[in-house]
């Protein structure tokens, strides 16, 4: 199952209390069914494939939102656990690609 990066930071970051009530609730519904989500697959032994360019937004949103040693030790966790296997480009590029071509999907979006 490929995971993309809007779940990961999701799942690692809590809402802001700055925003307006009715999407702090939201936004932490999203949290809370993120962090479900990531640990019934890793429960169920399922591999968790992250694209490249996935692994590089959750460094970069990551920094931005909340600090660069958090998007440090995620991106470490992601790359040296055996629950996760980081994609390159080079193994997806024909199938994304024809994605692309197919459905008309931005690139990052077929990406992550």
């Amino acid at each position: 199952m490929v995971l993309g990066a809007n779940v990961i930071v999701k799942a690692v970051l809590k809402p802001g209390k700055w925003l307006p009530r009715s999407v702090y609730e939201r936004e932490l519904e999203t949290h809370r069914k993120s962090r479900l989500l990531v640990r019934l697959l890793n429960e169920k032994g399922v591999e968790l494939l992250v694209p490249f360019a996935a692994l590089v937004e959750v460094a970069g949103v990551l920094t931005r939102l909340a600090s660069r040693d958090l998007a440090v030790r995620v991106d470490g966790s992601l790359r040296t656990s055996r629950r996760y296997r980081i994609v390159y480009e080079d193994e997806i590029g024909d199938y994304v690609i024809e994605t692309a071509l197919s459905t008309g999907s931005s690139g990052f979006d077929i990406y992550s």
